[in-house]
């Protein structure tokens, strides 16, 4: 009994001094970790996003075109096959990850600096549209907002990360 005890006592004494040597190490393994697993959710849920984003203007585009106008149909047919460019762009890419910044201690994904972006640019087009008369003349302002929002989040995206 007494062997068993200097036993447990020897290997408490070899994890003591080891500990400070192991211990940045796991740490250091840890966090790499960590951010492996963050890059593959963000740029899965990218690839989801921008798989969604598509089917949306895809549905917007077939809707339009059951409209009359030629120029009506040919630009939304060509929006729809620019996202269509841009969503196979992100599920191509989207599984590298989502750069992240570190701002005080916490990792701050780069995608909300661009959404944000995104969000400003389509409040400063609302503006513009409002003062010009435009906005009146939209056949559906929301959805035109929406995607002026996600072709200035994308943009940014891949102006400032790529």
């Amino acid at each position: 009994m007494f062997r068993q005890v200097h036993r447990v006592q020897s290997i408490f004494e070899f994890l003591r001094e080891r500990a400070p040597h192991y211990g940045p190490l796991a740490r250091d393994d840890l966090h790499k970790f960590r951010d492996e697993i963050v890059r593959a959710s963000v740029g899965a849920s990218i690839s989801a996003v921008a798989g969604l984003i598509f089917a949306c203007f895809l549905s917007v585009a077939v809707i339009v075109s059951a409209w009359d106008g030629l120029h009506r149909t040919a630009v939304a047919w060509a929006v729809c096959c620019g996202w269509g460019v841009l969503a196979l762009g992100g599920l191509l890419g989207g599984c590298d990850g989502a750069p992240s910044r570190n701002i005080l201690g916490s990792y701050f994904p780069s995608w909300m600096v661009c959404a944000l972006v995104g969000i400003a640019l389509a409040l400063a087009a609302r503006a513009v549209f409002k003062a010009s008369g435009l906005l009146e003349e939209l056949p559906v302002p929301f959805v035109v907002m929406l995607a002026i929002a996600c072709a200035g989040t994308f943009a940014m995206w891949l102006i400032w990360l790529s």
